[in-house]
């Protein structure tokens, strides 16, 4: 896919991968305390 289209979708799983490093990093801080 080109275009505005694919931008969107590219930053979208941009999102997703950072939502889930976010939450790993989280799950990981709250099992260290």
């Amino acid at each position: 896919m080109t275009g505005p289209a694919s931008g969107v979708q590219h930053l979208y799983a941009n999102d997703v991968s950072i939502a889930q490093s976010t939450a790993l990093t989280v799950k990981n801080w709250t099992k260290a305390c």
